[in-house]
Parts: C-alpha cells; sequence; structure tokens
C-alpha cells in the first residue's frame, strides 16, 4: 500500500500542543490562504516567522483600511 506523499502545505492534523500563532498559521493553511494584508508589528512578529515555511505571502501595509481596501479588491481580482 504506498502513502501519499505529504505536500509542502498541510495543516496539523489530531491533538498538537502549539503556540497561539502556529495556531492561526496552521487555520490559515487549512483554510487555503496564500497571500494576506496586514501591519507588521511587535504583536505579529512570531506569527511572520512562519508565513513562509507555510507559504504564505504578507503583503505589508500602512494602514488598516488600505489593507482591507487592498484585500477586498484582490479577493475580487482571484476569484474571477
Amino acid at each position: 500500500m504506498s502513502h501519499p506523499t505529504p505536500s509542502k502545505r498541510s495543516a496539523i492534523t489530531g491533538l498538537q500542543k502549539m503556540t497561539p500563532s502556529e495556531a492561526f498559521v496552521e487555520t490559515l493553511v487549512a483554510n487555503d490562504v496564500t497571500d494576506i494584508f496586514g501591519i507588521m508589528g511587535s504583536a505579529f512578529m512570531d506569527a511572520l516567522d512562519i508565513f513562509e515555511p507555510a507559504g504564505i505571502k504578507l503583503i505589508s501595509v500602512v494602514h488598516e483600511q488600505g489593507a482591507a481596501h487592498m484585500a477586498d479588491g484582490y479577493a475580487g481580482v482571484i476569484s474571477v
């Protein structure tokens, strides 16, 4: 019986101990998120380190409202 090759992007299954940032990133991966918009800052720094290995690209912005507008436009373009 052959086992499927695990993909680079896979959410953790089963009961695991993880940090809140790891849980956040795993939730994004489980929902097929590949790009996010946000402000780089100290509350976000530990999650930033695990975005790239999870295949998530952070698009850095300087204003939260701008991030929301950019994400809205981006979602409209990629869903066409």
